[in-house]
């Protein structure tokens, strides 16, 4: 599967959705998961089959930091943040792909109010899927948002 950026998220960052000042957070889809990505669905309610990570140390994380740049000579708008640390996640699970949502009802607790921002299952490094090895768990994303 490639990553793929949900069409509710790139809708609402045209018109309610801002990306320095709204809460996003990071979840880690356990290679168990039986969710099919879907650019289509909206929020974390829709992620029917999904199996998120439960190693010890695990938690989902709030994105720090969150920037816009507009990169002019590439005719792009990166949107990007601080790296994401999920902790020190126990060993013996393996993480394939990180889905990044916005929290709008200020909880974890009422999913389908959390419009799904995106699926990032591969990686310029190559290093999705990953197997857990009891240290910490760090990620850096950036979403690049070109002219076609």
């Amino acid at each position: 599967m490639a990553n793929i950026l949900y069409t509710a998220f790139a809708t609402g960052l045209s018109k309610t959705i801002n990306w320095e000042t709204s809460v996003f957070r990071a979840l880690l889809e356990r290679s168990t998961s039986a969710y099919t990505p879907d650019p289509d669905h909206v929020d974390v309610a829709d992620l029917t089959g999904l199996v998120e990570l439960t190693a010890a140390g695990y938690s989902r994380q709030t994105l720090a930091t969150p920037t816009v740049t507009q990169d002019d000579p590439n005719d792009r708008v990166e949107l990007g943040c601080d790296t994401i640390n999920f902790g020190n996640v126990a060993a013996g699970q393996t993480a394939k792909a990180i889905i990044v949502y916005q929290q709008v009802g200020g909880s974890d607790a009422t999913p389908a109010d959390d419009i799904l921002v995106a699926y990032i299952d591969t990686d310029s490094g190559g290093l999705l899927p990953v197997a857990t090895g009891g240290g910490a768990f760090q990620v850096t994303i950036m979403f690049q948002l070109a002219q076609a």
